[in-house]
């Protein structure tokens, strides 16, 4: 019985003390990659969303599939009024 109690302290020892440790880590991964600079824009749900187009003609011909918009309209009010509405 007392090795049973033993080994069940040394296994809930090492829980607590790498399972903070894994979360730290994990944490300081998730803040070093929002540093970095990429070309998508992050929704308010936490879920990147691809770069706006540059112009209409990349909405055209379901280019605003690749963009993240509903539809091609969506994409073409985006560019021309600067504000993105996905």
């Amino acid at each position: 019985m007392k090795q049973v109690q033993r080994v069940l302290t040394i296994a809930l020892a090492a829980i607590f003390v790498v399972v903070p440790a894994v979360m730290a880590q994990t944490s300081t991964d998730t803040k070093a990659s929002t540093d970095v600079k990429s070309d998508t824009k992050t929704s308010v749900s936490g879920q990147a969303s691809p770069a706006a187009p540059a112009n209409r003609d990349e909405c055209k011909d379901d280019g605003w599939k690749k963009f993240g918009f509903k539809n091609q309209g969506q994409c073409v009010r985006a560019v021309s009024s600067g504000k993105d509405r996905r």
